[in-house]
């Protein structure tokens, strides 16, 4: 087959290359551009592009970004636990003072103003109570463990009435007196004590003339008056004969 050219034929202006070429490469350009839009956001399917379906049907709304802080504003500090409040202590009450116990007198001695001589009281001196310690001193007799204090030997009216021996214990311990004796300076005269105890520090009064003993009266029973206006000398001695006091006066 052979190539006939016509001879004389006139050349294709340059102008219809270009009207053939520009729709072309405007249809290549937009594909191109359509798969590459759409390739991008591949990763993002929110912003793929889809043509063929409603309008934002595959865009999700975006979350809410929070707003950056201000500048120069200190965060807020953390909140602080709530303080107890110190307890109280309750008012100091002050201790009840009890009410100082009201003394009570000792027993009184009854003063005869007219010869200034001591009387002694009736009931000086209380029995021992059960279970108070005494002592019974024995052959081992402590030297004015009981001494005499006071002689009444010439008292108002007649001497028998009033006569008396006054004893008292110097010790703190009750003292048995049962079987001592008392006799005066010429012995001719010697009363022994019955059973008797005689309380710590109390005193004991021995009279001349008859009577009923009690706690702090002892009675010789004696017809008449024994001890001398003109001094005589009264001797205590214990059970065994020990002397535990001697008193002496010079009388009138």
């Amino acid at each position: 087959m052979s190539l006939v050219l016509l001879q004389g034929s006139a050349p294709i202006p340059a102008s219809g290359f270009m009207l053939c070429f520009i729709p072309l490469a405007a249809i290549v350009l937009g594909l191109v551009a359509f798969f590459v839009y759409t390739d991008r956001h591949a990763a993002r399917p929110y912003l793929r592009l889809n043509p063929f379906g409603p309008a934002n049907a595959s865009t999700p709304a975006r979350p809410p970004v929070a707003p950056a802080p201000a500048a120069n504003v200190a965060p807020p500090a953390a909140a602080r636990p709530p303080v107890a409040a110190p307890p109280v202590a309750p008012p100091a009450v002050a201790p009840s003072v009890a009410p100082p116990a009201a003394s009570v007198p000792a027993p009184t001695e009854k003063v005869n103003t007219a010869q200034g001589i001591v009387q002694p009281g009736i009931g000086q001196a209380a029995a021992p109570t059960e279970g108070t310690p005494t002592v019974d001193l024995g052959q081992s007799t402590i030297k004015d463990a009981v001494g005499i204090t006071y002689i009444e030997y010439d008292p108002p009216g007649a001497d028998l009435a009033g006569e008396y021996v006054r004893f008292q214990n110097n010790t703190h311990q009750a003292i048995t007196m049962t079987g001592w004796q008392l006799e005066d300076g010429a012995r001719k005269h010697t009363y022994t004590f019955p059973a008797f105890t005689l309380p710590a520090g109390a005193t004991v009064v021995l009279w001349t003339k008859a009577g009923t003993n009690e706690a702090g009266n002892l009675y010789w029973g004696n017809r008449a008056a024994i001890w001398n206006n003109t001094g005589d000398t009264a001797v205590l001695r214990d059970a065994a004969g020990t002397e535990i006091s001697r008193f002496s006066y010079t009388g009138k």
